[in-house]
């Protein structure tokens, strides 16, 4: 084969590769319906009570949280790196040093999707069981990790201003103080 059957072929292959093959691409995940039935206060999928509401997002969640009309502050999460396998399973954030008796919202983050899920109680021991199926639209997909967010807390005005004026009142003493000397 001369020189020039042999750069003949190659750029005949070349082409070939460039504008003959298809590129196939996945189909793209479409976003999730949750349901109230998709975190619960138990250990089992039929344990009760369940969330008492729950929103669909796309992206990443983030501190702090627009969801059910609220802000809501980031607690803590639980990752499960490498898990593509976990579609449903057991949150716990019993360890958590705040107590659970106020609403909180757990997120589930699958694929490129979350979901966010209320859960207004009296009282929880902080565990639970998910499924990822609402989280997204065409099937459950592994867990990326599992957020616990909490109302934000206000400091109310007045017991502010009581720590603060003393403070200030012991500052401006003690530049008064050091003027003189």
């Amino acid at each position: 084969m001369n020189n020039l059957t042999k750069i003949l072929s190659t750029a005949a292959l070349g082409l070939t590769v460039a504008f003959g093959a298809t590129v196939s691409h996945a189909a793209p995940v479409p976003i999730g319906t949750c349901s109230v039935n998709d975190v619960n206060l138990g250990l089992t999928s039929s344990s009760t009570p369940k969330a008492n509401d729950c929103e669909n997002y796309a992206g990443n969640d983030s501190s702090p949280l627009n969801a059910f009309g609220t802000t809501w502050t980031f607690v803590t999460k639980d990752e499960y790196p490498n898990e593509s396998d976990i579609k449903e399973g057991i949150w716990d954030f019993s360890d958590q040093t705040l107590p659970l008796d106020d609403p909180f919202v757990i997120v589930l983050k699958a694929a490129n999707f979350f979901a966010a899920y209320l859960i207004n109680v009296e009282d929880t021991d902080g565990k639970g069981w998910f499924t990822t199926a609402g989280v997204t639209g065409d099937k459950p997909h592994g867990i990326s990790h599992i957020s616990l967010y909490t109302s934000v807390s206000e400091v109310p005005v007045p017991a502010a201003l009581w720590l603060f004026a003393p403070a200030l009142l012991g500052l401006m003493g003690f530049r008064r103080r050091n003027n003189k000397v």
